[in-house]
């Protein structure tokens, strides 16, 4: 919960600070998220142009930050309060950070022991090697996948500090020496990390309680999220997916199909050039081997879990990105190729917008500001109960309690993907509180019969929202289309106000 704070320090502070309206805080909350985000996404350019650009041909530097700026992924989830993005951010400042540290070691050499310019290598190694170590744990304890996508960046910084270190008269001295402000860098924030957590989620316990059980009651986020992913029966409930979906499907969607085509033209390069050595000791070359490890190793790992979502591979769309710069800018292109090239990319990125911004999940945002506006009025002095089945985890925060309600928060129950008669079962055991129901329409369709018995019908919904498009369910949406109703009824999001007084 640490890094998640971090990364929403604007929203926190205008919190802490009481500068938020309660009455219209869902929306304010809304905008202040957007914005933080819009920000972080800008890192990457930064990077590519402070860090990575100088080591790379004009052409290469500009097809890379033309290629990340208007990739449809990039315009679509770049501003979504995701911890996706939290870690495509610190996964990039680390690589370029490494590859400063890359070009340090390549300088090493002609550079004499006793200079200042030696010695002053080693002063900003030391602290590129402390941020590599706090950066490491801000990625690792925001999602724990960060550690696989970090895994190659990590092995290059073991690999060019020990290349520096053999300068040295005492390499292994030396070595620890560079490390140990990386090992301490991460050892400490892990530190804060955990106390935060602990703090964080011992809130609900009482001293007693807390006393108790002692150690048992520290949390440690990344390893916690592991184990619940190795359960299978957990990724069920968010959907199983065939494991070449990462490959087949979402990488060619998220990170575009050029840099497919920037390696196929890069490939012949590779065998065909006339000076082998030269391109292979070139700055470009480490770098590209670098992102290429990064990118296949990561992708290659993460197909092997059951639960695949499109947004697991953001953080290598800004890798990605450069990697086809690089590629793609390392000979000079015909017109003909320039334009079949750029025309492809624009295209997907535009069916990119109008997917994930206009018609994926889009209806639930929008319900839940429906509900704030509807609900002022008719809430009651208990709260109200938020359902929502067939989705994915909604935006708690977006549902605080309303200006009018003595209440201290508003409940919010995820009912995943579990069954319609789990989901009734539930709906009736909370039938005298005020509650609302929201699913997609095509969920209540399959089950008309079912939530016909506590009166929700395709009919008498509150509100609709659409389009609302479910990727894992789009065959289901169709059937129903299929079946005589509109389409607007077939790709929509509802809501339901149950147990009205």
């Amino acid at each position: 919960m640490a890094s998640i704070y971090l990364f929403n320090l604007p929203l926190v502070l205008a919190t802490k600070l009481q500068l938020l309206d309660r009455s219209s805080a869902g929306h304010t909350f809304f905008a202040v998220q957007r914005f933080t985000f819009l920000f972080l996404s800008f890192v990457p350019d930064l990077c590519i142009a402070k860090y990575i650009g100088p080591s790379l041909r004009k052409r290469q530097k500009q097809a890379g930050l033309l290629i990340y700026a208007g990739s449809g992924a990039v315009l679509g989830f770049s501003c979504r309060p995701f911890s996706n993005n939290v870690e495509s951010t610190v996964l990039f400042l680390c690589i370029s950070l490494v590859w400063q540290l890359t070009l340090l070691c390549q300088d090493a050499p002609h550079k004499t022991k006793s200079s200042d310019i030696a010695s002053s290598d080693t002063s900003n190694w030391l602290m590129i090697s402390a941020a590599l170590g706090i950066l490491g744990a801000v990625g690792f304890f925001s999602r724990f996948t960060f550690a696989i996508f970090a895994f190659p960046v990590v092995l290059q910084f073991l690999r060019v500090t020990q290349k520096k270190a053999a300068l040295h008269t005492n390499p292994f001295l030396q070595w620890f020496r560079l490390l140990l402000p990386g090992i301490l860098g991460f050892i400490i924030t892990s530190a804060v990390h955990v106390f935060f957590d602990t703090y964080f989620y011992s809130q609900s316990l009482t001293l007693e309680t807390s006393a108790s059980r002692g150690m048992q009651r520290v949390p440690i986020v990344p390893f916690n999220a592991l184990k619940y992913n190795l359960q299978a029966s957990n990724l069920a409930e968010h959907g199983i997916h065939p494991r070449w979906l990462h490959t087949v499907v979402n990488a060619p969607m998220i990170l575009g199909l050029v840099p497919y085509l920037s390696l196929l033209l890069r490939i012949p390069e590779y065998r065909n050039s006339s000076n082998k050595e030269r391109m292979f000791k070139s700055d470009s070359y480490s770098l590209e081997k670098l992102l290429m490890q990064t990118s296949a190793f990561s992708l290659i790992v993460l197909s092997i879990q059951a639960h695949q979502e499109p947004r697991f591979l953001l953080p290598l769309i800004a890798p990605a990105s450069i990697l086809c710069g690089i590629q793609y800018g390392a000979q000079k292109r015909s017109k003909v190729a320039n334009i079949c090239f750029w025309t492809i990319f624009s295209l997907q990125s535009f069916a990119m917008i109008l997917l994930f911004c206009v018609a994926h999940q889009a209806g639930i945002i929008p319900s839940i500001f429906g509900m704030r506006t509807f609900l002022k009025t008719e809430m009651s002095e208990d709260g109200h109960r938020f359902l929502f089945w067939r989705t994915f985890m909604p935006p708690r925060h977006l549902l605080l309690p309303f200006l009018s309600s003595s209440a201290d928060e508003s409940n919010v129950k995820d009912l995943a993907s579990i069954s319609a008669q789990t989901a009734l079962q539930i709906i009736k055991d909370n039938k005298e509180t005020s509650a609302t129901f929201n699913a997609p329409m095509w969920a209540i369709w399959q089950e008309k019969e079912a939530f016909l018995q506590i009166n929700i019908t395709l009919e008498n919904a509150l509100q609709s929202r659409w389009p609302h498009l479910d990727l894992d369910h789009v065959p289901e949406s169709l059937r129903m289309w299929r079946s005589g109703f509109p389409l607007r009824l077939s790709f929509s999001y509802a809501s339901w106000y149950l147990n009205e007084r």
